[in-house]
């Protein structure tokens, strides 16, 4: 059997935007979507001192599906205790909007504490996430 050039690289392209766009869905609330991309430095560090500011590329992107708008919140820090617990608080340097989110490993599954806002005003309380997946939230700068 003979199979085309153009049909592999077809197959190859759509598999990759469906894990591209499916690991993006980590957690979801509504038409928002949300994930946290940190460098391993700034884990690291966090993990060792408690608390770390983010580096260049570290930030927190919300999306909104319905409009396909991303918002980016780029300064901020990560707290984390060595037992599983996150506390993450940034802003956006474009919108002047901020992230917070409080992760605890033991409720994780039963909803989370934390809200954002966007330009307009809105703040969209975190409260109603359930079964966010944590290792795609976190996801590590490859």
């Amino acid at each position: 059997m003979f199979i085309k050039k153009s049909h592999v690289l077809m197959a190859l392209t759509i598999l990759s935007n469906l894990i591209s766009s499916a690991s993006f869905a980590a957690c979801k609330m509504g038409d928002y979507e949300f994930s946290v991309l940190l460098s391993e430095q700034t884990y690291d560090e966090a993990y060792e001192s408690g608390e770390s500011l983010f580096s260049s590329n570290d930030h927190v992107l919300v999306r909104d599906s319905k409009e396909n708008i991303s918002y980016v919140f780029d300064i901020g820090v990560l707290e984390e205790d060595q037992a599983g617990n996150y506390n993450i608080e940034a802003i956006s340097s474009k919108d002047a909007t901020y992230f917070s989110l409080f992760h605890d490993h033991e409720t994780w599954h039963e909803g989370l504490f934390g809200e954002f806002s966007l330009p307009n005003g809105d703040i969209i309380d975190l409260s109603r996430v359930k079964d966010c997946d944590y290792d795609l939230f976190f996801l590590q700068e490859q």
